[in-house]
């Protein structure tokens, strides 16, 4: 059941995001991807750390994350509370 409750946000997510995630983009005050619960200012600071997804790459001056890699990461930091 964990799985499942677990599988179906991150579905809820993934039908948000195209297949290149813009980090400027994020942030649940922006609402361009109102289901996922990271800002961009903490996206930047697990950057910073080396805590942030495994892949990521520049177009420019902006950092993207392809959704599979963003997802995986997200993935990682959830757990069912009951």
């Amino acid at each position: 059941m964990e799985k499942n409750l677990i599988e179906q946000a991150l579905d809820a997510v993934k039908r948000e995001m195209p297949e290149n995630v813009a980090r400027h983009r994020l942030g649940p005050k922006l609402g361009n991807y109102p289901s996922f619960p990271y800002s961009r200012g903490y996206m930047q600071n697990c950057d910073c750390d080396g805590t942030g997804p495994d892949e990521k790459f520049f177009m420019g001056r902006y950092l993207y994350y392809p959704r599979r890699s963003l997802l995986e990461w997200l993935r990682e930091r959830m757990k069912v509370i009951s």
